[in-house]
């Protein structure tokens, strides 16, 4: 099998020029190496890339390597950039312990630089050990604890949360779901004058156009979008929206999208997507399939347990009948990822979702961009998507 080899060779190669600059100052230079580019698919076979002062100064054909570099033979490896987790958990509290095995993680997977999203003060130490070589990790990035409807009570609370962890030295302030609007613009005026970054969720309350003109730094979860777009009957409640929307999406007014888009890319308010998150909490797998997948068995076994179970606990809240009659691990046919029409009772509403992806939401083979489809057929039946829904939605806080 070749694919482990090649992932093992990139992987050692991304991280390398990193550590080699640090720990010795001098330039790198790679020999025979196939390079992977990011500006065009292919491959630049046998290529030189010379590293100096931790920036690559040359790429192509054979050249003398400076005086005092270190060369490094890399015939039949491959060579790219790192990747940046911008979306990432460290653990902390009780599991903390889990902590530098998770750090490990994300470097051997060529993960160089990581923006923790739900900070606490032992990121802090985290953060300095690795950035001065005693600690094996990604450089990292990380917000303080979260702004939340329990700790962003009022403005003046929220006002004196930010000064604290300004000069406690974190690098951003989190944002979950619940923060009211006269504590979001205290964050928002204290933060923008004290320089540092808020990002994260978009509270019910503020909505995506406050979002985007109090100069969020990102927006993760690609959060407000599907809110910007409901067309029911206000208010919007939590209860309503649901987790990430899902409880909206029949009342959705399509049009508006484009708009929107263009009005979040004239903001310059950076979009973190992190849809695997929505591909593992809303699709059709059952827990043990989920829990089957090969980069599972790195982690700690007991919250993988703890994974599967909840996801097959979920998944068994759903009883319904597909009209093609075949058995599924949750729902007749749903498993089989094609396009099945799940039979309600005449009593109740369907609610749209379309197969192993967000819902009512689908991914084309070409392109990394989302929308809600013309005629999304996985349904489900109103009664049981609202047990589904708030099932879910205390999850929200920990995303």
């Amino acid at each position: 099998m070749r694919r482990p080899t090649l992932a093992a060779s990139v992987i050692v190669l991304a991280i390398a020029v990193p550590s080699l600059v640090r720990s010795q100052g001098a330039p790198v230079v790679f020999t025979g190496v196939a390079v992977i580019p990011m500006d065009r698919e292919t491959v630049l076979p046998n290529q030189t890339v010379i590293v100096e002062n931790g920036r690559i100064t040359y790429v192509g054909g054979r050249r003398s390597a400076p005086a005092g570099a270190t060369s490094i033979d890399a015939r039949g490896k491959f060579l790219m950039p790192a990747i940046a987790e911008f979306h990432a958990h460290v653990p902390s509290g009780a599991g903390a312990v889990h902590a530098h095995r998770t750090l490990s993680l994300y470097v051997l997977a060529g993960v160089a630089t990581a923006r923790g999203m739900l900070g606490a003060p032992m990121h802090l130490a985290l953060r300095d050990s690795i950035a001065a070589g005693q600690l094996l990790g990604p450089r990292l990035l990380t917000s303080g604890p979260s702004f939340n409807g329990n700790s962003a009570t009022s403005p003046g609370a929220v006002a004196a949360m930010v000064r604290d962890q300004k000069a406690a030295g974190y690098d951003l302030l989190k944002i979950h779901p619940g923060v009211p609007r006269p504590a979001f613009d205290s964050l928002a005026v204290v933060a923008n004058a004290l320089r540092i970054p808020f990002a994260g969720h978009v509270p019910l309350e503020i909505g995506l156009d406050v979002a985007l003109t109090s100069k969020f730094s990102t927006i993760d979860h690609l959060d407000g979008i599907v809110e910007a777009m409901y067309a029911g009957p206000p208010p919007l409640t939590p209860q309503v929206n649901g987790f990430f929307g899902l409880g909206i999406m029949r009342q959705l007014d399509q049009s508006r999208f484009a708009t929107i888009v263009d009005r979040i890319k004239s903001s310059g308010v950076v979009m973190v997507p992190t849809q695997i998150l929505l591909d593992n909490y809303a699709n059709d797998a059952t827990g043990d399939e989920l829990t089957s997948l090969p980069e599972f068995k790195y982690w700690v076994p007991q919250q993988t347990a703890a994974w599967r179970t909840n996801k097959n606990t979920t998944s068994r809240r759903l009883p319904c009948r597909a009209s093609s009659g075949r058995s599924s691990s949750r729902c007749a046919g749903a498993s089989s990822r094609r396009s099945t029409m799940v039979a309600c009772p005449s009593s109740s509403a369907p609610m749209p979702r379309s197969s192993g992806t967000f819902p009512a939401f689908r991914r084309t083979a070409s392109s990394a961009r989302w929308w809600p489809p013309a005629s999304p057929r996985i349904r489900r039946c109103a009664p049981e998507r609202w047990t589904w829904r708030s099932s879910w939605a205390r999850k929200e806080d920990q995303a």
